[in-house]
């Protein structure tokens, strides 16, 4: 019979295990969306996101985010005032906000 001792070094034994996997995840899907965002950190952009979007931005950050068992890229950065100095304001947008953007504007040109 195996005591409660036992099942509590095997309980952490399990859990020790499942933060390695996840240390690894994170690190593999953070190393995929830096890869795959056509972005670089310094970058200014135009934001895609709802709040400031067709605003310049710089890009200070890529991660990634799970959406619908699905993983896409997400930039973050700081709103650039008219003066073109960085201001206060912060923001973000995903994959799927560019990808939206960007068949916009293409189907602002075909009309």
């Amino acid at each position: 019979m195996v005591t409660q001792q036992e099942r509590l070094k095997a309980a952490s034994i399990m859990h020790d295990q499942i933060c390695e996997l996840q240390d690894a995840k994170h690190k593999m899907l953070m190393d995929w969306a830096k890869e795959e965002c056509p972005f670089s950190i310094g970058d200014t952009v135009e934001c895609a996101g709802f709040s400031h979007r067709g605003k310049p931005m710089i890009v200070k950050g890529i991660t990634y985010r799970h959406i619908f068992d699905v993983f896409k890229w997400k930039v973050r950065g700081v709103v650039l005032k008219k003066d073109g100095t960085e201001g206060k304001q912060r923001a973000d947008f995903t994959q799927i906000d560019y990808e939206a953007r960007c068949a916009q504007k293409k189907n602002r040109r075909s009309i």
